[in-house]
């Protein structure tokens, strides 16, 4: 699952999350924003009682190039 540059959420069909499949989730902003998102999630993570990781990483975009929208 995720959100295209085109703003469109897309979603493979046969695909559903479980608490036995691991999940990445990858946020691409301005670092401002990303350190104000993990001041909001990080005491959630701290109380959850399952395994859990997060990482931030400084990211070189090599290309970015914008979809169409989905005529409906």
């Amino acid at each position: 699952m995720g959100f295209g540059s085109s703003s469109a959420v897309y979603s493979p069909t046969n695909w559903e999350i479980t608490e036995k499949v691991p999940l990445v989730v990858e946020i691409l902003d301005e670092s401002e924003k990303i350190e104000k998102f993990i001041e909001i999630i990080l005491p959630i993570f701290d109380n959850i009682n399952k395994g859990c990781m997060i990482t931030v990483e400084k990211a070189t975009i090599i290309l970015h190039k914008k979809g169409t929208k989905k005529q409906q």
